[in-house]
């Protein structure tokens, strides 16, 4: 169709064609043991030569999406050069059975961080990789915990890149971010569950009441048109971070919404991949 064939005339039809089988970077089942003794699943997409750097994904959410062994492009441009990718489902994620999901209630900055840091660390010793070859990111749910890693692991992360994240849980617990899901009759219940009423945990658990803390190299950006994390998010963030003097990059896209990764057939989410990509390359590139 039309907008087919303008993304493959601008190099983008690579995410539509067959690939080679011979070509594609192994996608591994893993297994890790929480601090506290739990399995948690995820899988590790592997160059098939050395592992240079290591790019940890997170998944949105966090309560009920998670990752599978299905085949991405994202990762599979990654693994090609050099970097291999890791996918933890962490406690919250779907698939896993509701007391999986539910323990991680309220423990948006705890307890599912703390899974995927260990998730983390045990793959970076596996592989002899140090703090400066690890970066963090994801989008949603998965731009706050790269954020959330900046201050909390940043003795295990060098790099952060937090697409389209939620970086003020208070304002969200509230409801004052104007995201379109504080219309839902049942939004403050939700909340209720998901982040509780703790004022001091949701302040520790916020990038941007954490910015003086933030050691790593950071980069950011969100779709002007999101209307699920608006932008106030990465304005705040930016404040926030050019108080306490820290370097940071951010920019925003025009024409983006919330949909990076959905697998949406439009010119601006296959530029949205595209940029995420490159920029994770970017970021595990440069010191």
């Amino acid at each position: 169709d039309a907008i087919r064939d303008f993304c493959l005339s601008r190099g983008l039809g690579d995410v539509y064609k067959r690939q080679p089988k011979e070509l594609l970077h192994k996608n591994e089942s893993r297994k890790f043991i929480s601090r506290d003794g739990e399995s948690i699943f995820g899988y590790l997409t592997k160059p098939k030569g050395k592992i240079k750097k290591l790019f940890v994904y997170v998944h949105g959410g966090p309560y009920g999406p998670r990752d599978y062994d299905s085949y991405d492009p994202f990762e599979q441009y990654l693994a090609s050069q050099g970097i291999a990718v890791l996918k933890v489902n962490y406690r919250g994620s779907g698939g896993y059975g509701k007391n999986f999901m539910e323990k991680a209630y309220k423990e948006w900055g705890g307890m599912i961080m703390d899974d995927i840091a260990d998730a983390t660390k045990q793959i970076q010793d596996e592989y002899g990789l140090s703090r400066n070859d690890t970066c963090a990111g994801g989008a949603s749910f998965g731009g706050y915990a790269a954020l959330a890693m900046s201050y909390k692991y940043n003795d295990i992360y060098e790099c952060v890149l937090g697409m389209m994240g939620v970086f003020d849980l208070k304002m969200l617990r509230d409801g004052t971010d104007g995201s379109i899901y504080t219309y839902q009759d049942d939004y403050d219940e939700l909340m209720e569950d998901y982040l509780g009423n703790d004022e001091e945990k949701l302040i520790d658990f916020s990038p941007v009441f954490n910015a003086s803390k933030i050691d790593t190299r950071v980069m950011m950006w969100t779709g002007l048109q999101d209307n699920i994390t608006p932008i106030v998010h990465l304005k705040n963030m930016k404040n926030a971070l050019d108080e306490q003097g820290k370097k940071y990059h951010a920019f925003t896209m025009t024409r983006l919404g919330h949909e990076y990764g959905e697998g949406a057939v439009s010119y601006t989410h296959l530029r949205a991949h595209e940029t995420g990509r490159n920029l994770v390359c970017r970021l595990l590139r440069e010191k």
